[in-house]
């Protein structure tokens, strides 16, 4: 937050002699890195300082983004764990305060699936928290399919054989589907 310098610079001997170098008070409201200020005064008595502080100053909260490290495998779907690659970095001065996960990964299978990470924080205490990796797709199961002749007899009984076209009818299903039917 705002930091707020001020100066007690006292003479109670010859306060008509004092004479104060760099006593400036003021209010720190931007970030910066370690800056020094000083403060030193004279008087008839003597001389006093330079008296030094360092104020650092970081108000400003990290940044992080977050992507699927590789593109589906089609039509918006992936067949296999997804590798979510952050990126951390702190837009102050302070740097952050631990080392951002370079990836993640999605396991499971299903609709959404996210990953999310938590709380990114610099050194001076600031956080990014609720960051989520945009959700996924996973389908690991692969379809099933069937054929039948149900329309077409075979031409002797009791044999597989066919003189004539034969018409197949072929059923293809996928638990995945958006709306959970089978396919055909």
């Amino acid at each position: 937050s705002d930091v707020s310098l001020s100066w007690n610079v006292s003479e109670p001997e010859s306060p008509s002699s004092l004479s104060k170098s760099g006593c400036v008070d003021q209010s720190i409201t931007a970030d910066q890195a370690e800056t020094q200020y000083s403060c030193s005064a004279t008087s008839a008595g003597g001389s006093a300082g330079p008296v030094q502080v360092s104020i650092k100053r970081d108000a400003s909260a990290p940044s992080v983004s977050v992507a699927p490290a590789s593109g589906p495998n089609g039509d918006g779907w992936y067949n296999a764990d997804v590798t979510i690659a952050w990126t951390c970095s702190d837009n102050g001065p302070s740097g952050l305060a631990a080392a951002c996960p370079a990836t993640t990964t999605i396991g499971g299978e299903g609709r959404g699936l996210t990953d999310s990470l938590g709380p990114i924080a610099d050194m001076a205490g600031n956080e990014t928290t609720g960051v989520s990796a945009p959700p996924v797709n996973v389908d690991r199961t692969a379809p099933n399919v069937a054929a039948s002749t149900a329309a077409t007899p075979t031409n002797v009984a009791g044999t597989d054989w066919y003189k004539d076209s034969v018409t197949f009818a072929w059923t293809a299903t996928d638990p995945n589907l958006a709306d959970g039917s089978a396919g055909s």
